[in-house]
């Protein structure tokens, strides 16, 4: 006689107190994210009470500007569109946790949702280097290009990520002849992983990015010979340490 036994699932998570949803790498890859300057706002568009505005401006659960970014345990509480911050780039993340309702305490600020995003690592991952490159092309003379390459051990890891991008239309047009409307923008991305013991795992991250983009034109602007331009830069980076205190606790700190 054969005795079996099994735990039982549930698809309901007893622990949780509020509205999260998650996103993983493979999940983003397969999303029919359109080319352009719109980042990872264009795929939290696809989850349920986000609504766009323009230049890639989201409003979650019809809040203005109420949305925190947590990279790595690094918050970022400012908007990431277009017209006013370089975007994150999508490809760059391994798992998305958006919570909308009843958020956990330890994020606080911004109300209306929060993205904990956990970036790609080259830790453990069995290859010391691999790489690739992506191409695309769409209109207005769009042009894109993403190159990573990642590697690592059982105790180093690395992923670096770094993508160009250059439209004719770069913000939403206000005018049908689409006047006066050209930029490009880079994005470079390098996380670096360290287990400097079985319970002690430290983690550097360097982010940086740059758009020059014209202020698009009506036509009684370009008639004037209005010509405005604006530029964005921004350069971030942070050490983390991941301290393991039991089977069931970890010690995470940025």
């Amino acid at each position: 006689m054969v005795v079996s036994a099994r735990e039982n699932t549930t698809l309901i998570d007893v622990e949780a107190t509020g509205t999260k949803t998650e996103l993983n790498a493979s999940n983003l890859a397969r999303m029919p994210i359109s080319v352009g300057s719109r980042g990872l706002e264009a795929a939290l568009l696809s989850f349920p009470g986000f609504a766009p505005n323009a230049n890639g401006a989201i409003h979650p659960r019809g809040a203005h500007n109420q949305m925190t970014y947590v990279i790595d345990g690094m918050p970022v509480s400012d908007q990431l569109t277009g017209s006013f911050a370089n975007s994150v780039d999508p490809s760059i993340v391994e798992t998305i946790e958006l919570f909308t309702g009843n958020i956990p305490a330890e994020f606080g600020s911004k109300i209306s949702g929060v993205a904990n995003i956990t970036t790609r690592s080259g830790l453990a991952s069995g290859r010391k280097f691999s790489g690739n490159s992506q191409w695309s092309a769409a209109q207005f003379d769009t042009l894109s290009e993403i190159t990573q390459f990642s590697g690592g051990t059982e105790r180093f890891g690395f992923f670096a990520s770094f993508n160009t991008l250059k439209s004719n239309r770069f913000l939403d047009q206000v005018s049908l002849n689409n006047l006066h409307n050209g930029g490009n923008s880079e994005r470079g991305f390098l996380r670096t992983d360290f287990q400097a013991s079985s319970k002690d795992t430290l983690r550097l991250n360097f982010m940086l990015g740059r758009s020059s983009f014209e202020l698009a034109n009506l036509p009684s602007q370009q008639l004037a010979g209005q010509n405005q331009r604006q530029l964005l830069q921004d350069f971030s980076t942070s050490l983390g340490w991941v301290h393991t205190l039991s089977p069931r606790a970890t010690f995470d700190t940025t």
